[in-house]
């Protein structure tokens, strides 16, 4: 749109009162004489009224159009300030998520940047040794690269099982019981879950399976079956199992039902946890 056609479009509310205005004067105008005939001898004051108050109106409706249209550039500023303000603030929220999302994958590749970095720096200066101050930076970063790499080999905890005995001892495993059939045909033995590392067993849990043909007699003390976990197998859970230490024996009551050997039918034990090496423990019991 041309300048003009600007001037006419933010001038046509008052071009039309304008237009209106000419014709209320035109008419007192035209009414002049009768107004003054129909005052007397007070012709003169009440046409000076008249046009006075013409004026007045002409004047006021301007004023009250201009006052209006003031109110709408307000009110269409504020909204046009408020959408500005909340694209700036969804432009604030979307580069914080993208910052976020930038950060976490830069954490998730940034240790292994470093030690890469590091081992690069240690080869460099080992290749280019030619005073003590060099030889002294070396040692440093040779210290720094075995920190790192100490971090990525945290040593692991495996646990074990073994039936208990008296005077039972992490050193010495026994993963062969023999145990007598009572009279309605179960058999009872004790299992201990134990830690034999030199690390501590951390967040984890470790099921008893018992053999296909076997179902439990009894619930085993403080465990838990799972929902839509085999009926064989009962599990616990724990936080911590100190290095060289052993949890509580659980006793086992099954009973087994024509055991696929015989005499003779196997027990598992199978654990994990957050800084173990996932695994599997065979126990056998012989009955009598």
């Amino acid at each position: 749109m041309t300048a003009v056609g600007h001037f006419l479009h933010a001038a046509e509310p008052y071009i039309f009162q304008g237009i209106l205005g000419v014709i209320a004067l035109f008419g007192l105008w035209k009414d002049w004489k009768d107004y003054g005939d129909a005052s007397g001898r007070f012709k003169k004051p009440v046409r000076t009224v008249l046009l006075i108050g013409t004026l007045i109106v002409i004047l006021l409706s301007a004023f009250d159009t201009y006052d209006t249209r003031r109110d709408a550039r307000l009110k269409e500023q504020t909204a046009s300030w408020k959408e500005v303000e909340s694209k700036k603030q969804i432009d604030d929220l979307t580069t914080q998520v993208r910052l976020g999302r930038e950060e976490n994958k830069d954490n998730a590749d940034g240790f292994r940047t470093s030690f890469a970095n590091l081992y690069n720096k240690y080869s460099q200066l080992a290749a280019r040794v030619q005073n003590a101050d060099l030889l002294r930076e070396i040692a440093q970063t040779r210290k720094e690269l075995k920190a790192t790499q100490d971090k990525l080999n945290q040593p692991k905890a495996h646990l074990a099982a073994s039936f208990w005995y008296p005077n039972f001892s992490v050193d010495n495993i026994q993963q062969e019981v023999t145990t007598p059939k009572r009279a309605d045909g179960s058999v009872t033995f004790d299992i201990v879950v134990m830690n034999p590392e030199d690390v501590p067993a951390l967040n984890g849990s470790f099921t008893i399976r018992i053999c296909e043909t076997c179902r439990f007699s009894k619930e085993p003390k403080g465990s838990m079956h799972l929902e839509g976990s085999d009926e064989r197998d009962r599990q616990w859970s724990f936080d911590r199992i100190l290095p060289k230490s052993a949890v509580q024996k659980y006793e086992i009551e099954v009973t087994p039902h024509n055991p696929l050997l015989g005499n003779r039918f196997e027990v598992d034990m199978l654990y994990a946890c957050v800084n173990c090496v996932g695994g599997k423990q065979v126990l056998w019991v012989n009955i009598q």
